[in-house]
């Protein structure tokens, strides 16, 4: 998905004899545009000048349909360049806004600008063999053609502008489709993807290119640990706590003003004290005693001299008969001293209140230290973005009612909650599975 910034690293300013106009890229070193921006090149030598963040390059045409067949043209850079590009998809719907960025050519030669946007409204496709997309309240002048339409719903360039209505008003313009560019470029259209995106379907996020949003939780994690305290992450199963905490694990460092080394362990998958301490000094590279008495005076001299910020996933676990109280004790007397070498984010299902109730036969290591930070499901509009972007280069979409369908199937059993991540990660698992197999 990209937005309106990232559109404009996309877009670059043509000029083939003599003639202005915009393009974009659609793939490494690949820039699309109208292919009357491009008609007059020499075929000599059919290059064509190509200007990028200020920067003056150089393209080749490599092959192009004349405006009775797409007026689509497609150019190769000489330059090897790192650049982002655009994800083109044809989904068009009543009432979508539009935006471009081009390079227009105006009458006023002493007025300059590098690069001008411009916000639309679709209005639908013309009756034409090769139907345009016909949009208005907005203006289109002369070095606009090629340049990208881009739908603010989905995020993906769905046109290419090619004519103005009236450049001297705001009529808007015409753009050519994207069913249009995949018909005379087949090669960009997306190959569709045999592995679905939509994973894992249990378990949490932990490949730190995958994680989505969250930025916020992060930070107030953080702050709240600068401020000398503890953190805990509730919520229903499949809320994306365990993600959350994955998302500490790589995110901190950014924001905590004393370093700490993250270590993340889940204690659904711990059994007991040994374990416990046993796992807990292998992911400090601590050598395990054999004695279990020697095994925790090690961890604690170890402790006194590093700083850690340990991650405790489904502490709810720890009210399992082979967790003593004495390890439940040992965390919370690390935690709670007036410089500790731990300081604690735990994720549990219920609040840590009711899930340790302060007894002698129920000893609370968390509540009290541990405060809970504002946590819900998604809204509706991120848990678009995260479809969007899982879908992208996959060749394959959902509609906007299959995405409202999913999400209206995915609330968590309180509305204030809002949408359960794993629960909409299900629902479109199987609906790409569908989509594959038709």
């Amino acid at each position: 998905m990209i937005d309106r910034a990232l559109l404009r690293e996309c877009t670059v300013r043509l000029r083939a004899a003599g003639k202005p106009g915009t393009g974009f890229f659609v793939a490494p070193g690949l820039i699309l545009t109208c292919f009357h921006v491009v008609e007059g090149v020499k075929e000599s030598d059919k290059i064509v000048s190509v200007q990028w963040t200020g920067q003056d390059y150089t393209a080749k045409y490599l092959k192009g349909f004349d405006r009775s067949q797409g007026d689509l043209a497609l150019l190769q850079l000489v330059e090897d360049l790192d650049h982002e590009r655009v994800c083109l998809d044809e989904d068009l719907q009543p009432e979508d806004k539009l935006y471009t960025f081009g390079y227009p050519q105006y009458d006023d030669k002493e007025y300059k600008v590098d690069g001008d946007p411009r916000d639309f409204d679709y209005i639908d496709l013309t009756g034409d063999e090769y139907p345009l997309i016909t949009f208005q309240r907005g203006q289109v002048q002369p070095g606009f053609s090629g340049a990208p339409l881009l739908n603010l719903r989905t995020g993906k360039v769905c046109g290419v502008v090619r004519i103005t209505r009236d450049k001297r008003s705001d009529l808007g313009g015409r753009a050519i489709p994207v069913s249009t560019i995949f018909a005379c470029f087949p090669e960009l259209k997306p190959k569709r993807s045999a592995e679905n995106p939509f994973i894992p379907l249990s378990g949490g996020i932990d490949k730190p290119d995958k994680i989505f949003g969250r930025e916020k939780e992060v930070k107030e994690i953080c702050e709240q640990l600068n401020s000398g305290a503890h953190a805990a992450i509730i919520g229903e199963s499949g809320s994306g706590k365990t993600t959350l905490l994955w998302a500490v694990y790589y995110q901190a460092v950014q924001y905590l003003r004393q370093p700490r080394k993250p270590i993340y362990l889940d204690l659904g998958g711990i059994f007991g004290d040994v374990d416990f301490y046993e796992k807990f000094s292998s992911s400090l590279n601590i050598p395990v005693q054999k004695n279990h008495r020697e095994r925790i005076r090690r961890l604690s001299q170890e402790l006194e001299n590093r700083k850690i910020l340990l991650l405790l996933d489904v502490v709810d676990d720890m009210r399992e008969n082979y967790f003593s109280i004495k390890v439940r004790r040992y965390l919370r007397s690390l935690a709670n001293q007036n410089d500790p070498p731990l300081r604690l984010v735990v994720a549990a299902n219920q609040a840590l209140d009711v899930l340790f109730p302060d007894s002698e036969k129920n000893d609370s290591p968390f509540h009290g230290i541990c405060h809970p930070i504002g946590f819900s499901g998604w809204n509706n509009e991120e848990a678009k973005v995260f479809i969007w972007n899982r879908l992208t280069d996959t060749g394959i979409t959902f509609t906007e009612a299959e995405i409202q369908n999913i999400i209206h199937q995915s609330r968590q059993s309180a509305e204030k909650l809002g949408i359960n991540p794993r629960k909409l990660m299900y629902g479109c698992h199987q609906l790409y599975k569908e989509k594959l197999n038709a």
